[in-house]
């Protein structure tokens, strides 16, 4: 695991705690508040329904990941590369260049792994691990190659043959056994969600937006010197007049 992969999962781990706190608070609040206005029935009603919406949407929420890196292969896997250029050489085959090596060879290493990725792929393609240049983080440079990959559209549900953190989990250690893994300014993780069958709803983007109005703070903390950025500023942030 990279050096800023273990300070993200550090920090998570530090604030995993408050967050859980919070909500847990947020919901001793709500339900005092649904007594004083309906009764212990009403309470009792509305909170089974509550818990029905939230199954309901958990199950049919994806999401999506874009990972910005700088990696550079270590000692052994430039080796191997090399040695592989040598014979093609012999053969007389013209030789790929630099980046084809490169992500055809993370692709390998992701298939040894059963996790099935593709170099280049199509837009709208996310049935598999999705690997490409990323030019707005630079050129390859001192041995660093810019790279974005982006895997399937998962859920927050575990299936029958595997859970979308332990998918992640392998490759950020398939990641960190063959490469020094990189970031730098111009470097961003993006985060998206969708809903799988259905379009949104109100109630939905009042969650949501809940959510956000909790959240933020932490997530600032997490991360004090980004909330402001151009791109990666805090939502109540953007949202202010």
């Amino acid at each position: 695991m990279g050096t800023f992969s273990k300070i993200v999962k550090s920090r998570v781990w530090k604030k995993r705690g408050a967050v859980k706190e919070l909500w847990k608070r947020k919901e001793e609040e709500g339900g005092k508040e649904g007594g004083r206005e309906g009764g212990e029935e009403g309470e009792g009603e509305e909170e089974g329904r509550g818990k029905e919406r939230e199954v309901t949407a958990r199950g049919q929420l994806k999401f999506g990941i874009e990972l910005e890196l700088r990696l550079k292969p270590k000692p052994e896997l430039e080796l191997n590369s090399n040695a592989a250029r040598a014979k093609l050489k012999e053969a007389k085959v013209t030789l790929p260049n630099e980046w084809d090596v490169f992500a055809e060879t993370l692709k390998s290493l992701l298939s040894a792994t059963k996790i099935e990725a593709v170099v280049n792929p199509g837009e709208g393609e996310y049935g598999n691990w999705g690997i490409k240049t990323e030019g707005t983080i630079g050129r390859i440079e001192g041995g660093f190659f810019p790279v974005e990959i982006v895997p399937p559209k998962l859920s927050f549900l575990p299936t029958p043959k595997t859970h979308p953190m332990s998918e992640l989990a392998t490759v950020w250690k398939c990641l960190g056994q063959s490469y020094d893994v990189d970031v730098n300014e111009k470097c961003s993780t993006h985060i998206h969600f969708s809903l799988l069958d259905r379009d949104w709803e109100l109630d939905d983007l009042q969650s949501l937006a809940k959510a956000i109005l909790m959240l933020d703070p932490l997530i600032n903390r997490l991360f004090p010197d980004r909330q402001y950025k151009k791109w990666c500023r805090a939502n109540t942030f953007s949202c202010t007049p």
